[in-house]
């Protein structure tokens, strides 16, 4: 069953979600977060990935941060640091509801907030096109940022212009992932497109190696960075059930 679900973050503003819920009872729950500029059902993946999931028996949300989707706020008044927030309390959502045992799936920017949002009563992270870095986007927008106080980009399947503001930029430039790579103890599953243009495979390599728990790299030949092409889509989602189904 899939249900359309608000859930009020920690400052009372409302998180448009949906939540997929098998046939059995279960205590066993993946949280999905949408990537940069996008939301719970702006790549197929994000979709298709749940639902197959929740066929596998297990329940499945996945939702839009402050600002994105159909969630109150602006995007433009979004930082990582409130997307972590979010994060953390649809966590709190899904404990309260029962659901004990949690993978946390994350895309691209969503990725980032994953690793950000971990705690030691997480069972697995999968991290699909991680970007580990985002000094080089602050970089190349940093003039921007100081001219005008905002960035304009585009959603790149649907042409629509977004307005990213200063704050999220500032904490582009300043993000440091590798002192919470260290602490993380569950079990990772990074899946990364060969032709994925916005992320260099040394990079991947460089911060894989930094984790020192169970963990597994899986390359996608022809896969994209965001999984548009239907067969690498598909073969991140079988891999990423496949790891569901053995750590949690």
């Amino acid at each position: 069953m899939e249900k359309k679900i608000t859930i009020l973050n920690r400052n009372y503003k409302k998180l448009s979600a949906i939540f997929h819920t098998p046939k059995n009872t279960t205590d066993k729950v993946v949280i999905m977060i949408h990537s940069f500029k996008g939301d719970k059902d702006y790549q197929p993946i994000m979709r298709d990935g749940a639902r197959k999931l929740c066929v596998q028996g297990y329940a499945v949300i996945r939702f839009d941060c402050y600002g994105s989707g159909e969630s109150e706020g602006s995007f433009e008044q979004a930082t990582v640091s409130s997307e972590v927030r979010d994060l953390k309390d649809v966590i709190t959502f899904v404990k309260d509801k029962g659901y004990e045992q949690i993978t946390l799936i994350g895309l691209s920017l969503g990725a980032t907030v994953a690793i950000l949002g971990y705690d030691k009563t997480i069972k697995s992270l999968i991290l699909w096109s991680p970007p580990f870095t985002h000094k080089r986007l602050y970089e190349n927008y940093k003039e921007e940022i100081k001219k005008k106080g905002f960035v304009i980009r585009k959603r790149i399947l649907t042409g629509e212009k977004v307005k990213v503001g200063k704050a999220m930029w500032e904490e582009f430039g300043t993000i440091n992932l590798k002192n919470k790579i260290k602490i993380i103890k569950c079990p990772i599953l990074v899946v990364f497109g060969a032709k994925d243009h916005m992320i260099g495979l040394n990079i991947i390599k460089k911060y894989f190696e930094m984790f020192s728990c169970i963990k597994e790299l899986e390359i996608i030949k022809g896969g994209d960075h965001d999984f548009l092409i239907p067969e690498a889509k598909e073969k991140a989602i079988t891999k990423t059930i496949k790891w569901v189904n053995k750590y949690l």
